[in-house]
């Protein structure tokens, strides 16, 4: 692993520590927040590509309201 893979990598550890702090205690909770974490990335933020010629099909402006 380069010098700049090892950064990269911890510095995406450190976001993981960031986001993990903010999850329910209970690890069943916690699994359940990932997953749609996982599901608001797929859905949200992974653009659709065309399949013939690789653009975006769409984009999507999510914003979180309180």
């Amino acid at each position: 692993m380069t010098e700049e893979e090892r950064g990269r990598d911890a510095w995406l550890r450190r976001q993981a520590m960031q986001i993990a702090t903010q999850l329910p205690e209970k690890a069943a909770d916690a699994r359940i927040v990932l997953r749609y974490m996982s599901e608001l990335l797929d859905d949200f933020l992974t653009p659709k590509r065309d399949e013939e010629d690789g653009h975006s099909l769409q984009k999507k402006v999510v914003s979180i309201q309180r």
